[in-house]
């Protein structure tokens, strides 16, 4: 059940992404179109509909790192790295990449 909840987190995603592609074919346009997107964007609708998705990306990216160690066994010498060692090292490059997304977005406004 759970992994076929974290597939079905694939539908906001796309739906998120089609959005974006509908602004990028807005921004090609008109201004008026681009204002348009820019404006529905605002919309409580639209703000509930990017807070659902980012909470499916994150339920994703959570179900897929827990289950990272349990199919990548990383083999030194005779022993295996430990699954807290491999766990830790993809949240911190997730938290890494985050905050670095988060500077770009910050830099870019």
């Amino acid at each position: 059940k759970r992994y076929m909840l974290r597939e079905l987190t694939c539908i906001p995603m796309a739906l998120y992404v089609l959005n974006l592609m509908c602004g990028v074919a807005a921004l090609a346009t008109t201004p008026e179109k681009w204002l348009s997107w820019i404006e529905m964007q605002k919309s409580p609708l639209m703000v509930l509909f990017c807070l659902v998705t980012l909470v499916a990306s994150l339920f994703n990216t959570y179900t897929w790192f827990e289950t990272t160690p349990k199919v990548m066994k990383v083999q030194q010498g005779d022993k295996f790295v430990p699954e807290k060692t491999i766990l830790g090292a993809h949240w911190a490059v997730f938290a890494v990449l985050a905050v670095i997304l988060l500077i770009i977005t910050i830099a870019c406004a």
